[in-house]
C-alpha cells in the first residue's frame, strides 16, 4: 500500500538535510563568465621590390616613362 504523499516528502527532507549536515550545504559553482582577450593576428612583414632584390640575390628591372609616349627600360 502506498504511503501518503506528505510523508514521502517528510523523509525525503530529513534525508537531504542529514546529507547537508555530514557533507556541507552544496555551494554555488563559481561563474565561469569572464572576458576573453581576442589577440588579432599579426600582420606579415611588407618589403619593397627593392628589399627582395637585395635579400634574395635577385635583380631589380624597372621602366621609366619620358613623357613623348615612348617607353625605356633602365
Amino acid at each position: 500500500m502506498a504511503r501518503p504523499q506528505p510523508d514521502l516528502v517528510k523523509v525525503g527532507l530529513e534525508g537531504f538535510n542529514m546529507i547537508d549536515d555530514i557533507c556541507g550545504r552544496p555551494r554555488r559553482p563559481a561563474s565561469k563568465m569572464f572576458a576573453h582577450k581576442v589577440c588579432p593576428p599579426k600582420p606579415e612583414p611588407v618589403i619593397t621590390c627593392e628589399e627582395a632584390a637585395k635579400r634574395f640575390g635577385g635583380i631589380l628591372i624597372t621602366e621609366r616613362f619620358t613623357g613623348k609616349g615612348n617607353r625605356n627600360f633602365v
